[in-house]
């Protein structure tokens, strides 16, 4: 992995993020939590608002995160595997699966 950070973020060349506050949320929320994956919601006209709140066990098997909505520990990466490029789409959904469903995340 080629990454230097701690933390990776995947921003789409179009994506902004909601507001100039929200990386500095981020970093509040990364130094009082423990958490190896810290995701929120995103907000677009491409789903009529807000998209789509916490996710478990049987919504990620209907419906994926948003990647531009996900902050993983670069650990994360270690532990479950790199995206697989198998996929032509998805790569990211198939991902999110594996660690949200993992015990060791």
């Amino acid at each position: 992995m080629l990454s230097e950070g701690k933390w990776l973020y995947f921003m789409g060349s179009d994506d902004r993020l909601y507001n100039s506050n929200t990386l500095h949320e981020i970093l509040f929320t990364i130094a009082q939590n423990k958490h190896d994956i810290i995701y929120g919601d995103v907000y677009s006209s491409r789903f009529n608002g807000r998209y789509n709140g916490e996710f478990g066990y049987l919504k990620i098997l209907s419906q994926n995160i948003c990647h531009q909505a996900i902050f993983y520990k670069k650990t994360v990466f270690k532990n479950i595997g790199l995206f697989n490029l198998r996929y032509k789409s998805h790569a990211d959904w198939d991902h999110n699966m594996h660690w949200l469903l993992s015990p060791i995340i």
